[in-house]
């Protein structure tokens, strides 16, 4: 069973850092914007039938990292990898468990539904 590990822009010091624990390379992908604003992510490094995990803190700009996060574990999955797993040290929006009045989002839930949709198997 092969595992590819791949760095999302968040912390990729984190990514390196784990990558070197684990004795594994960084899977080769990039991250650029458009001039409208819009993500552009390729991996391109070889995931077919292997295990993925993304390093991606979902840290200030939030929407930002989450939507990388989903791009990523999207074109894994369109690759034929055989799983995905978003290792998340930090996880934005985790303070809106809870309602104080029955009108507010819980944050902290439709965070998890977005990872959810997003192609991504399991979350560390």
């Amino acid at each position: 069973m092969r595992t590819t590990l791949l760095a999302g822009s968040s912390h990729p010091a984190l990514a390196a850092d784990l990558a070197a624990e684990l004795r594994l390379p960084v899977g080769a992908s990039s991250i650029a914007t458009f001039p409208d604003g819009e993500l552009d992510v390729d991996v391109t490094a070889d995931v077919r039938g292997t295990d993925v995990f993304i390093v991606q803190a979902l840290c200030a700009p939030v929407g930002e990292h989450l939507l990388e996060l989903t791009l990523m574990a999207d074109a894994c999955h369109r690759q034929g990898a055989r799983s995905v797993t978003a290792i998340l040290p930090y996880l934005g929006y985790a303070r809106q468990d809870r309602r104080e009045a029955g009108t507010e989002p819980l944050g902290a839930r439709v965070v998890a539904e977005l990872i959810a949709a997003g192609r991504i198997d399991r979350v560390v």
